[in-house]
């Protein structure tokens, strides 16, 4: 895989405010043109931008206000990005290659992750349950509820969202 990839770097990026030293990668897109990346984490707020891998540049702004904790997902035909961040941003899903939001929800959660053909999302939210949007409508279709929540996957062929609850040693189907 990698051998088939042309090694590129950036030394710096070429962001306002400049001088930032310290920034970390929150997701990097499936076929590695784009990666969401938060400046300065040790500074709160601090922004969640979309940045294009082969010069470095901003694509968008997807958080205003990232933590240590803000988290990003790309769906896996790399046309959306979702991000997740402080309460008061909460959820944001942004098309990639143009920055366009697609829709921003206000609330808390964390492990964005996209169903294998990109049309669903399904979030961890701070009330333990994990949340299933419709991507492109922007719409909650449905909750399952997680007492000591795991990474939830969906299916290969994203028919099911597969939900592990630890302690409780239950796997939730939905």
């Amino acid at each position: 895989l990698f051998a088939r990839s042309a090694y590129r770097e950036w030394r710096a990026l070429t962001l306002p405010p400049m001088g930032v030293r310290r920034w970390r990668i929150a997701g990097t897109s499936p076929d590695g043109t784009r990666a969401a990346i938060v400046l300065d984490p040790s500074a709160v707020p601090s922004p969640m931008l979309l940045v294009d891998t082969g010069n470095g540049r901003p694509v968008a702004r997807l958080l205003e206000r990232a933590t240590q904790s803000s988290d990003a997902a790309f769906s896996p035909d790399a046309r959306f990005v979702a991000a997740i961040g402080m309460p008061e941003e909460g959820l944001a899903v942004v098309e990639v290659v143009t920055g366009r939001v697609v829709f921003r929800r206000a609330i808390r959660g964390s492990l964005p992750c996209f169903s294998p053909e990109g049309r669903f999302l399904s979030v961890l939210t701070a009330e333990r349950r994990f949340e299933v949007w419709d991507v492109e409508r922007g719409e909650l279709v449905g909750a399952v509820p997680a007492e000591h929540p795991l990474v939830a996957r969906p299916s290969t062929g994203g028919t099911s969202l597969v939900v592990p609850d630890g302690p409780r040693a239950t796997v939730s189907v939905w």
